[in-house]
């Protein structure tokens, strides 16, 4: 069996460039629900609110949507093939699995639609990812809840080959109707590296970003990433 794209972004820069900055398990999603690091959506439509449930974007809305190649400063973002986002089969345990799946579309409930870009910076020392997945507004919502339950519950996993990954749940940024943020750590032939992935809810669509530092310093989404996509999705109708 391959070893999992997620352990493969984590430990090796040169494979997350070949994989078209892919990251991906699939399996059963976990449960769905638990507390909210910022929740908007559920409780301002089941309390007082009466906010009608956005319908799923097209694929059409999608492209739209998706951020430009030249939105973030310094970086430079490309489209992904189909091909590019086909995930491994491989699972990473229970507590763990909807980190994969929300990083490879291969989440339950599945999307309708999907789309992506990665990039990197000038310098090519920074990599990064946004991904968004069309839903019914309430799918959306469970898949947030999976993510965030799985955020709080998995510690760690290791993949076929033995390569050991630690996951750390993370403050949850202020974007979109509610988000989850993790940080995926791991080690391999001596060398470090850590992917920080932000997952965010805007209505009915799920936005996956992740960063990656090339040289040795912290991971993290680049500046203006998430407000430059969430606006450009919003704007979409």
């Amino acid at each position: 069996m391959k070893k999992s794209k997620l352990s493969q972004v984590v430990v090796a820069a040169a494979v997350v460039a070949t994989l078209g900055l892919t990251a991906a398990c699939s399996g059963d999603s976990g449960s769905d629900g638990g507390d909210s690091s910022k929740d908007k959506s559920s409780a301002g439509q089941q309390g007082g609110g009466e906010e009608q449930a956005a319908p799923a974007l097209t694929e059409a809305q999608l492209k739209k949507a998706i951020i430009g190649d030249s939105d973030v400063k310094g970086f430079k973002f490309s489209g992904q093939g189909s091909e590019d986002a086909a995930p491994d089969q491989e699972k990473v345990g229970a507590e763990c699995q909807p980190l994969g799946d929300v990083l490879s579309d291969t989440t339950d409930p599945k999307p309708k639609a999907t789309t992506s870009k990665g990039g990197a910076d000038v310098k090519f020392s920074a990599m990064a990812y946004v991904g968004l997945a069309a839903h019914e507004q309430a799918d959306a919502e469970k898949v947030l809840g999976n993510v965030r339950t799985a955020a709080k519950a998995c510690k760690g996993f290791t993949d076929s080959e033995g390569v050991k990954s630690t996951v750390a749940e993370e403050t949850a940024p202020d974007a979109g109707d509610e988000a989850v943020a993790y940080r995926i750590s791991g080690e391999s032939d001596g060398e470090k590296m850590s992917m920080a992935v932000n997952v965010v809810r805007s209505g009915s669509t799920v936005a996956v970003f992740y960063g990656m530092s090339l040289n040795g310093k912290p991971s993290e989404i680049p500046a203006g990433l998430l407000d430059a996509q969430v606006k450009k999705l919003e704007a979409v109708k």
